[in-house]
């Protein structure tokens, strides 16, 4: 698999994408992609990213935070069960729309998600979906930060 690669299809999101950090990125290229990470990851992109993606086309998405190790998590000040570490979550912000724009765009097209956090003041989405073997929840916070 190389980080050039799209995660699916429609050619939204490439691998390397998914190995960022805003704070951190030498040490989030350094992670190393496990089956279960690859497959959580493509469940995201077909679920979330591709839908929206399709139904704005013209919308570029960046991505922020999105597969953490424990080093890289706690470096950041993840919380200690971050979703993060299990590929199901990221972190995004998309051009020329808010935050809340695009928090409410998921909202309203009915995406699926876990856990959504919109953060005001950073501009940016946390998104995460439920997977097997996490307690299900489904969660909406608006936080300043």
């Amino acid at each position: 698999m190389s980080l050039e690669q799209f995660v699916t299809p429609n050619c939204f999101v490439r691998w390397g994408e998914v190995l960022v950090s805003k704070q951190y990125p030498e040490i989030a290229r350094k992670i190393l992609l496990q089956d279960h990470h690859k497959e959580r990851v493509k469940f995201c992109v077909q679920s979330c990213i591709d839908p929206w993606r399709l139904e704005h086309p013209k919308i570029p998405m960046f991505f922020l935070s999105w597969v953490r190790n424990q080093e890289l998590n706690e470096l950041i000040g993840g919380s200690k069960d971050s979703d993060h570490m299990y590929a199901n979550a990221f972190d995004c912000h998309v051009k020329d729309m808010s935050a809340m724009s695009f928090f409410c765009s998921i909202l309203e097209m009915g995406l699926p998600y876990r856990q959504l956090i919109l953060y005001l003041k950073s501009n940016f989405v946390h998104w995460s979906v439920n997977i097997p073997g996490r307690d299900c929840k489904r969660q909406i916070l608006i936080k300043e930060a």
